[in-house]
């Protein structure tokens, strides 16, 4: 495998409260590397400078020093490298009921991802629409749809199928299921994995959740206070983990789920 995307030395501050001074380090000294169809989650606490780091990628964001190479070139979103890079790096957002424009119809939200795109024949728009709409589990007629006529998982998996309009070589999915419920949580990331084994595809999974993690990555970088403090394959992080902060991290989750599953035995969840 090679390198698809190559974060160096990433730092980014921004303004304190009004009338500080001071600066919020957001990331210091970031690196990052992520391998072409492979699948990484990149794991730490809210605050940490995960979210930020995905915005940089994505040209949202202008680190204050350091590099981003994606194909082995510097990652740029001026000209014509900006439509390329938009193309080739799409974003799945966490909360599928504010991503989508509620006044755009389905047909609208997918031709919407392709508006830096070449004009097409409109029934090769439509076929081309459908067939990614088959791709995430959505059939029948429903290009003419609001987001309002779906369930938060149908969004979501609208979501997913603009994201994949393009035919992105990078997938950045921000905590795409922490807005959903448990039984739908399970339901989209096997809909990801499923969709890895059909596309030469390749995702960056942020997260807080150690179990989604495990579930979805291959290989698994542990951030905290903007650094990049663990990275390795997910059952070398996951059963010997190196950093104090990992082990951390593993042990509240554990703990989280030994108490959660205590109260519903004692009866704590009932209504």
């Amino acid at each position: 495998m090679s390198a698809l995307l190559e974060v160096k030395d990433l730092v980014k501050k921004f303004p304190g409260r009004r009338g500080s001074a001071q600066t919020v380090l957001a990331l210091d000294g970031a690196n990052l590397v992520l391998e072409s169809s492979q699948h990484l989650a990149l794991v730490g606490e809210s605050g940490c400078g995960k979210t930020t780091l995905a915005r940089i990628i994505l040209g949202v964001e202008r680190a204050d020093s350091g590099t981003v190479l994606f194909e082995g070139q510097p990652l740029r979103y001026d000209g014509s490298s900006g439509r390329v890079a938009r193309r080739k790096i799409r974003m799945v957002f966490q909360d599928p009921f504010s991503s989508l424009d509620p006044r755009f119809t389905v047909r609208d939200i997918l031709a919407e991802a392709l508006c830096l795109e070449a004009p097409a024949a409109l029934a090769t728009l439509r076929e081309r629409m459908r067939e990614v709409l088959r791709s995430v589990g959505l059939v029948g007629d429903i290009l003419g749809r609001y987001p309002r006529a779906f369930s938060g998982g149908e969004r979501q998996r609208i979501a997913i199928a603009r994201a994949l309009m393009t035919d992105p070589r990078l997938l950045i999915l921000d905590e795409p299921i922490s807005a959903l419920d448990m039984l739908v949580h399970k339901q989209i990331l096997d809909l990801f994995l499923e969709l890895a084994r059909t596309r030469p595809i390749t995702y960056l999974f942020i997260t807080h959740s150690m179990s989604a993690a495990r579930k979805i990555s291959q290989r698994i970088a542990v951030m905290s206070q903007g650094r990049i403090v663990e990275y390795g394959p997910t059952k070398q992080v996951m059963g010997q983990p190196e950093h104090p902060y990992t082990r951390a991290l593993l042990a509240a989750a554990l703990d989280y789920r030994v108490r959660e599953d205590a109260e519903f035995l004692n009866g704590k969840d009932e209504l």
